[in-house]
């Protein structure tokens, strides 16, 4: 099972999807006013204590998702086909958690519309983009295995 690199680069992803739903995403900062809004993976916080929680579980969700469709790819090794189905299944996915992702601050600095204020993205954005390159190379992986198993049957 973990001795096909795709298994290990399916685990590195769930890795990366667990660290992403700890930390922050997107910082805006009002030095002059003393606010600070934080888009976390599945609340928006404010340092005035208010946090808002829907849109931004949505995705958290996406990233439990991906979690668990990588760990469920990871066990039914035997199954090329549905392997493949899977793998591009989470990348749609992380595709759209990136586009969720570029969308709410856009929309959040659209709410707070602070003058004076600067904002940008932590490292917890850049890390389903890691995840889809990644998972990118696990369905090539996939797709090779399948090519030679085939390729050995005619034998």
């Amino acid at each position: 099972m973990l001795q096909r690199i795709q298994s290990l680069v399916l685990g590195l992803i769930i890795v990366l999807m667990i660290v992403f739903l700890n930390l922050p995403l997107w910082e805006e900062t009002n030095l002059e006013k003393g606010i600070q809004f934080t888009i976390m993976a599945y609340a928006l916080k404010s340092s005035w204590g208010l946090k808002a929680i829907f849109p931004y579980v949505c995705s958290a969700a996406c990233a439990c998702i991906v979690l668990f469709l990588a760990l469920y790819t990871i066990v039914v090794h035997n199954n090329r086909p549905l392997q493949g189905i899977l793998v591009v299944t989470i990348i749609s996915v992380l595709i759209g958690l990136n586009a969720c992702l570029l969308l709410l601050p856009y929309k959040v600095g659209q709410l707070a519309s602070m003058q004076g204020s600067w904002s940008n993205y932590k490292i917890g954005a850049f890390l389903p983009i890691v995840s889809a390159v990644l998972s990118i190379f696990v369905l090539l992986r996939i797709q090779k295995d399948h090519r030679l198993v085939n390729d050995n049957s005619l034998r």
